[in-house]
């Protein structure tokens, strides 16, 4: 979002709000800063920075980021004020403020994930233009440098060597800008 559309968005929101405390909650990929093929390359830059730290001075705005990748991956790539939210892996972990959260069932994923990482890994391995990434608590199946054929490929296989994770419900499934999760 360019600068100037994010600063008529704030001006917008905080009008809005009229007097009451708002929560803005904002995803880091795709929408705080543009897509890239290698996720490490991502970072938030330097004016929506400055936008979202004039935001967090605002006593009547909390600030919140979710985004898919870790915890501390997201807070590192931001570097906001002290006081923001972080919501990482989608919600399995969250914290700011004082409050820490780890979904209670991450110590028993872990090790499913790991598993299905290597099988994924495996899968992938020819597939040019495709990456598993190990997140930990999950697992994501990038494409976006893939030819869309071979794009095509990944969510069918994906759901296919997960499917028992799947039908038991230990894990779930999410897509994303050619990704699954």
């Amino acid at each position: 979002m360019p600068a100037d559309l994010a600063r008529r968005a704030a001006s917008t929101v905080a009008r809005m709000a009229a007097g009451r405390r708002l929560l803005l909650l904002l995803d880091f990929d795709g929408t705080l800063c543009e897509f890239d093929p290698d996720p490490a390359a991502v970072w938030l830059a330097a004016a929506r920075r400055d936008l979202l730290l004039g935001l967090q001075r605002s006593r009547a705005i909390t600030l919140g980021i979710v985004s898919g990748r870790r915890l501390d991956d997201v807070r590192r790539r931001t570097r906001l004020a002290p006081g923001a939210y972080y919501a990482g892996l989608h919600g399995l972990e969250i914290e700011g403020d004082g409050v820490h959260f780890v979904h209670p069932d991450v110590a028993t994923t872990r090790t499913v994930v790991e598993r299905l990482v290597v099988r994924l890994e495996t899968e992938f391995a020819d597939l040019k233009g495709v990456f598993v990434e190990n997140k930990g608590l999950s697992v994501a199946a990038h494409y976006r440098d893939a030819q869309p054929e071979v794009g095509a490929q990944v969510p069918p296989a994906v759901e296919r060597v997960a499917r028992d994770e799947l039908a038991s419900g230990r894990l779930r499934v999410m897509r994303g800008a050619c990704m699954v999760e």
